[in-house]
């Protein structure tokens, strides 16, 4: 459970020498999977979208970063003043972590 304004947690995860563009393709197809919404941001390899309100949250902003193999993933709540995530943004995080890798085949 991370504590701060907005509360937020980030990963990363080396899939070695696989192309930017390929990986950034999984990186949303593993994105849609988990019924979240990707799109292109500030920058051709920078990925932001937003989680859903829940009983638990007002709901989370994801950004993604692809560069030279690594991905790089940040979840933070979407309302400013929200300190506890009870959990919920570091498993945004091992979630979509977790769900590129069959989409690399």
């Amino acid at each position: 459970m991370a504590f701060g304004f907005p509360a937020y947690a980030e990963g990363r995860d080396d899939f070695g020498e696989e192309d930017d563009e390929v990986l950034a393709e999984a990186v949303e197809e593993a994105a849609a999977s988990l019924g979240w919404m990707l799109g292109r941001g500030r920058g051709e390899l920078t990925l932001i979208g937003s989680t859903s309100v829940s009983f638990w949250s007002w709901g989370e902003k994801i950004t993604v970063t692809v560069d030279h193999g690594e991905v790089h993933v940040r979840s933070h709540c979407a309302l400013p003043t929200q300190c506890i995530d009870w959990g919920k943004n570091q498993r945004n995080v091992d979630q979509l972590l977790g769900a590129i890798e069959p989409f690399l085949d």
